[in-house]
């Protein structure tokens, strides 16, 4: 999935790696405050309608990846 796309979309901010594991995504940048990054969203965002998200390895925070159910 394109994290950076999610956050240029819905806040005009970068996607920033703030931790190193799978939730440490945010969507900050340009002096303003970090916004919490949905993945499950972001699927929804770019595959549509019932996608969901999940993460290959905790430890690996690119691991993410979106999936039907």
């Amino acid at each position: 999935m394109d994290l950076e796309r999610y956050c240029q979309d819905g806040w005009g901010l970068h996607a920033l790696l703030r931790e190193p594991n799978a939730y440490g995504w945010r969507c900050g940048g340009d002096g303003r405050p970090d916004q919490s990054v949905s993945v499950d969203d972001a699927c929804l965002q770019q595959y549509g309608p019932g996608t969901r998200s999940r993460y290959g390895s905790f430890d690996d925070p690119n691991s993410w990846v979106c999936y039907r159910p």
